[in-house]
């Protein structure tokens, strides 16, 4: 997209305080062309910026005048940028566009790689690679989940280059990890496969690993779900009981609203979770109702977790969580995102999850 600006930058504003006054470069510039405005009020409307894009924070210098002290780069067009700009502390946002060129590009600052005025980027990978008719009926509800708890969800695909997938993981703030048709290759916690464990599904598999490794790397928070606790169990070198033989009806399936109950550690970051989604009437804030589509689970816990949660019945581990007190990662075996809008518990979920991306971005940008 390229659009024409003056020598050095103008910008569209909207909603800008009265007391925030435009640059004197801008000043210089009588009008924008209506075409220009037709082009940036589009901008304004995408969730998503695609391609080279810069954001710029103003800031004031305690007389109402703002001045332009940080941006960032993310793209490699060295001279035309999309942005979003911050105006002042009281948060009010305008979109506006400009363009670096003429040996003007003398802005200094810290590089950031976000519109402040959206919600952390949450990467999903698609669910399975082999079956794109449950792919497509399972991530939407990944996505609605994150949505209401204040996210953005990428999806993730699973055809692409692991060079590919890589630039996708950078933008991202947070990782979730859904559930799959498929199981775990047994080869990957040396075990021999039992005789009703599934098909492995390897571009998932591969994904994930990726999403991990960088999650880890990058201190980016983690929830894991159903087939997303038991990859990150592996990846941290933990083991899966590959079938579970017990009265209580793990594969219960999706149309079932409640399978069995699990009780959670009320000392755990996921017993606080529990606790603060539970609803009013709940006599036991950590005695929960569950859905369940599972017929594996976590066995031997891997490095940095610890279990929070078990099947109150028959003990089979229904949730993990990291044993690092500046790393959000959680896992459960049941769906919460299949009960996002009737249940407090799944919404405090994803809640926390989605707060925590916020956190460790704030965190980011104030130490830029």
């Amino acid at each position: 997209m390229e659009i024409g600006c003056s020598r050095n930058f103008a910008v569209v504003r909207k909603q800008i305080p009265q007391r925030l006054k435009p640059h004197s470069e801008c000043q210089r510039r009588k009008s924008v062309h209506s075409r220009e405005r037709s082009s940036l009020r589009a901008c304004a409307q995408f969730r998503r910026w695609e391609g080279d894009f810069w954001s710029v924070l103003l800031g004031g210098d305690g007389r109402g005048r703002p001045s332009l002290h940080r941006a960032f780069k993310a793209g490699e067009d060295a001279r035309r940028y999309i942005g979003a700009f911050m105006a002042g502390e009281d948060a009010r946002r305008y979109i506006g566009v400009f363009q670096l060129g003429g040996g003007h590009g003398h802005y200094t600052g810290a590089f950031r790689r976000y519109n402040h005025g959206m919600g952390p980027r949450i990467a999903i990978p698609v669910p399975h690679s082999g079956d794109s008719v449950y792919a497509e009926r399972a991530l939407p509800q990944y996505m609605q989940a994150v949505e209401m708890a204040g996210g953005e969800p990428v999806r993730v695909p699973l055809n692409h280059s692991p060079t590919e997938v890589m630039k996708v993981i950078e933008r991202c703030d947070a990782v979730l990890l859904p559930g799959s048709k498929a199981d775990v290759d047994p080869a990957k916690y040396d075990a021999a496969a039992h005789p009703k464990t599934t098909s492995a599904d390897a571009r998932r598999d591969t994904v994930d690993e990726l999403l991990l490794q960088d999650a880890y790397n990058m201190r980016k928070p983690v929830l894991g779900i159903c087939y997303g606790l038991q990859t990150l169990n592996v990846y941290r070198k933990g083991t899966l009981l590959q079938h579970i033989d017990s009265p209580v009806n793990h594969e219960a399936g999706r149309k079932v609203s409640v399978a069995h109950m699990v009780a959670v550690d009320p000392g755990s970051s996921l017993g606080e979770i529990v606790a603060q989604g539970a609803e009013a009437s709940e006599k036991d804030a950590h005695s929960i109702a569950v859905n369940s589509s599972h017929h594996q689970a976590a066995e031997i816990v891997g490095d940095g977790l610890r279990v929070v949660a078990r099947c109150a019945e028959d003990g089979i581990i229904e949730g993990l969580e990291g044993t690092a007190s500046d790393h959000f990662v959680l896992a459960v075996q049941w769906h919460p995102e299949r009960s996002i809008e009737d249940d407090g518990v799944s919404r405090a979920i994803f809640r926390a999850f989605v707060k925590a991306a916020h956190a460790r971005r704030a965190k980011l940008v104030g130490t830029v």
